[in-house]
């Protein structure tokens, strides 16, 4: 097994990169952890450790269908699906074509919400030609955003439009265009509209200016798309010597800028340096700024007012102090509006070292540390404090005494894993850290109860040798554990493996009357066996979970594993009962064949849609039947007719 990762008038989607090298040296692809974390190929190695035969893909342990293709003297060739390179769980985005000697050949089209979508034809050296649509990089389902046009020899020339599907209103709308010259240069050329690189829902922000040979030119405006409307919100000037250098008065954009949280910056730039003064905005109220020097170096100097890393969304939490040549030196101070929260010294010596002692706020986490910095590095003991549902909460450790800031012995801290949508830490981690490694015993406690008080709810151990690797019985919570999916997993590992028997686990909070207490009732729902080898391969009878299972979203699938493949028949339930389900091949290839029933992506009690088919080696085939029902009704009722080809 081999684990890497690998990340107009019609709206089409596609992705704007360039084909990724299976080495996955293009960084981009560590940008997006989701797919870090749960997406990996699989498949075989011939001669020369080259890739051979099939390769599949699997998504947070569960395989892709019809995703992957085939490798020949390690060279991709014929039908491949691929998922986007930005693939998650939002985004469940392919591509479709073939390759040739490992270029792509023809036809490509793309695949969202199970429906092909027009995409364009490669040439015969693997360049795009022609007619082309495709998708920014950012796509998910709440920010679609579309590019159309033409490619020639792999450069885009001529007109190319922009259109942005707005996902309230599922209407389809143009917001950019611009010109592309007709040389191979693949120039922009002239007065353009492009969005911002922050496009979203909450920030519809597009730029409009002139390009000459490509470089931005002249007046450039910014406008915020209002309900019915465009507000211009910012802007400035460019030379115009086609070296894209900023001059003169600008205002600028916060990057998290959004419709709820209008952060600007407003300012002079010289020679495309920012010089004297330059104020921070709140939906145009001055919260802060400063100076940069006036001989052109851009750097800060004097008394200034920032915003603390991460406190973009209610800009409240503000750093003041002093800068000398760009490095901040002295005291520098927090504060949350008025009341001053926190706060350190910097060395002097224009290293921008923090030194001595230092009381710190992560807006993220709504955590304070307090401690002693030595040339920039923690030492010495490290007190936390965090307050959850208004109980004021401890904890904290010990830094080793030299320069490498490694922690060492008994700490109590948030967990870094786990943050919901209110940016709160849902967990607290007891344990042991020898040179800053995690050893022995290690407890999560589950946040809303005071430590002293509250039970375990996950955790194991840790081998004492440092090596950071589980042994032994182990509770972990779910990716997606918050309050409507308490999700755990408990089992054995061996040598950092899972082996053996591992259950699944939901969770309710369940509140006792007249106590203020908060008792958790749990309900064994899955699980399954891996084998005792350490390969951590599923065998034999399992029930799973959805990717996004929740009490909204109670999807599960009860089927068998051989040597960590599907095989057999698979049953799809909801809430327990039996909606979908069918057969893999028994070959182990996770081929689907024969009849198959399949739920819609978004199936729930809103959403009682299924599809009813047949597959023959892994692609679906002839005519699937859409069926549906209202929430809480026994039988589905006929609905339209998807043709597939055979």
């Amino acid at each position: 097994m081999m684990e890497e990762y690998q990340e107009r008038k019609l709206f089409l989607i596609i992705f704007e990169s360039e084909q990724i090298e299976d080495d996955f040296k293009n960084e981009e692809i560590l940008t997006n952890m989701e797919k870090i974390k749960h997406f990996q190929w699989q498949g075989e190695f011939g001669q020369k450790n080259k890739k051979t035969g099939k390769w599949i893909a699997i998504w947070n342990g569960n395989v892709l269908q019809e995703v992957g293709g085939y490798y020949q003297n390690g060279l991709k060739e014929g039908l491949w699906k691929e998922p986007i390179m930005k693939y998650s769980n939002k985004a469940q985005l392919y591509e479709v074509g073939e390759y040739l000697n490992g270029k792509k050949r023809g036809n490509w089209i793309y695949i969202y919400n199970n429906k092909k979508i027009k995409g364009g034809q490669y040439n015969e050296y693997g360049q795009r030609t022609g007619k082309w649509t495709y998708l920014n990089d950012e796509f998910h389902k709440i920010s679609q955003v579309a590019y159309d046009g033409e490619y020639k020899n792999g450069k885009k020339v001529g007109q190319w439009d922009i259109w942005y599907k707005d996902y309230n209103q599922n209407k389809l709308r143009q917001i950019g265009c611009g010109l592309y010259d007709s040389t191979n240069d693949g120039y922009k050329n002239g007065r353009w509209i492009e969005l911002s690189d922050q496009f979203r829902m909450d920030s519809q922000i597009t730029l409009d200016g002139q390009y000459k040979n490509g470089k931005k030119v002249g007046k450039w405006n910014f406008y915020r798309k209002t309900y019915n409307d465009f507000e211009k919100i910012g802007g400035g000037q460019y030379d115009e010597g086609g070296d894209e250098i900023k001059i003169n008065q600008w205002v600028e954009l916060n990057e998290e800028f959004k419709d709820d949280c209008r952060v600007t910056y407003k300012g002079e730039y010289h020679n495309g340096k920012k010089i004297g003064n330059w104020d921070v905005l709140y939906f145009g109220k001055k919260i802060g700024g400063g100076v940069y020097d006036k001989r052109g170096n851009g750097c800060k100097i004097g008394n200034w007012i920032e915003l603390i890393e991460g406190s973009n969304d209610i800009p409240k939490v503000t750093f003041i102090g002093e800068y000398q040549n760009g490095i901040k030196v002295g005291r520098w101070d927090i504060f949350n509006f008025n009341n001053k929260i926190g706060g350190g010294l910097y060395d002097e010596s224009n290293n921008g070292c923090k030194i001595g002692r230092w009381e710190e706020f992560d807006y993220l986490s709504q955590i304070t540390c307090q401690g002693n910095y030595n040339n920039g590095t923690k030492v010495g003991r490290w007190d936390i404090q965090w307050n959850l549902k208004s109980n004021s909460q401890n904890g904290g450790g010990s830094y080793d005494e030299g320069s490498n800031g490694m922690k060492n012995g008994n700490w109590i801290h948030l967990s870094e894993d786990f943050v919901d949508s209110y940016r709160q830490y849902k967990f607290i981690e007891v344990g042991e850290y020898k040179f800053g490694k995690k050893i022995g015993r290690w407890d999560i406690f589950y946040r809303g109860e005071k430590l002293i008080q509250s039970t375990v709810f996950a955790g194991g151990s840790y081998d004492d040798e440092g090596n950071e690797c589980k042994i032994g019985k182990w509770t972990e919570l779910s990716d997606q554990f918050e309050g409507i999916s308490q999700i755990t997993y408990v089992g054995d590992y061996k040598n950092g493996k899972k082996v053996g028997r591992w259950d699944i686990w939901c969770h309710k909070n369940i509140m006792e009357k007249k106590k203020d207490k908060i008792q958790y009732q749990k309900t064994l729902i899955g699980g399954g066996q891996f084998d005792e080898v350490g390969n951590q391969c599923k065998i034999g009878k399992w029930t799973e979970l959805s990717y996004d299972f929740s009490d909204l979203y109670q999807v599960s699938y009860k089927g068998e594993y051989k040597i960590g493949k599907k095989i057999g028949l698979w049953e799809t339930e909801y809430k327990g009962v039996q909606v979908g389900g069918g057969s893999y091949d028994e070959e182990g290839y996770v081929i689907k064949i024969g009849p198959w029933i399949e739920l819609h992506n978004m199936f729930s009690d809103n959403c009682q849609i299924i599809y009813k088919g047949e597959y023959q080696q892994g692609k679906k085939v002839g005519s699937w039947l859409e069926m549906k029902r209202k929430a809480y009704q026994l039988d589905f009722k006929r609905g339209k007719v998807i043709k597939y080809d055979d």
